[in-house]
């Protein structure tokens, strides 16, 4: 029970106290925008910030090791409607009500690599990076992790495993406003209404 209660706590705290969420978002009467400031490329979220998440995010991972060693339902994990539930391997999409991990087992354990928390804070997702290692000590394969804060925990919204010849290829994780990739779309966006208007100006000139 006193878990239950440091971890709604955290929760809470992440949902409602974050520095980024207040100079991030701005309120108006029928809902939130998000400000230009959660897309720069160039900000990145406090140390402090993303470790407050880090417990609760490894216990997600728990969770799915365990859920697979006992052939369990990774589907339990995963939060939103049927098409918002992602697990990919290599990619290729599999229902998560019938998806079999390739790699965690008995002797095999998770290692986390790498925490990215969203620039607005409570509004958007977290991703992590994590290798599962065998018991000789090789790395089987790699997962990012996309999940979201629910009441009292996380929740998945896309696992995408990695086979090791994949994996050799990645990137470091990237920063993101709510979801990852959308900083570098709505950088693109933003040059090509910039390119449009300098173009107009142009003709009327």
């Amino acid at each position: 029970m006193r878990k239950t209660a440091i971890i709604g706590a955290a929760v809470t705290t992440f949902l409602c106290g974050s520095p980024a969420m207040a100079q991030y978002y701005g309120g108006i009467p029928t809902g939130r925008i998000i400000l230009d400031a959660c897309y720069d490329p160039e900000f990145r979220v406090s140390d402090r910030q993303v470790q407050l998440i880090v417990p609760y995010v490894n216990e997600v991972m728990e969770k799915y090791a365990s859920t697979v060693r006992s052939g369990g339902n990774l589907d339990d994990l995963f939060y939103g409607k049927r098409e918002q539930r992602h697990w990919v391997f290599d990619g290729a999409e599999v229902d998560p009500r019938s998806a079999k991990d390739p790699w965690i087992g008995t002797s095999s354990r998770l290692q986390p690599v790498q925490y990215v928390r969203s620039n607005a804070g409570a509004g958007g997702a977290i991703i992590s990076r994590w290798n599962v290692i065998g018991d000789d000590g090789r790395v089987l394969g790699t997962y990012d992790a996309v999940m979201v804060a629910r009441a009292r925990h996380f929740a998945f919204k896309k696992l995408n495993l990695h086979s090791p010849a994949g994996a050799a290829a990645l990137q470091p994780l990237k920063t993101f406003c709510l979801d990852p990739g959308d900083i570098e779309k709505w950088q693109a966006a933003k040059a090509k209404r910039g390119a449009e208007k300098a173009a107009r100006e142009a003709r009327e000139h």
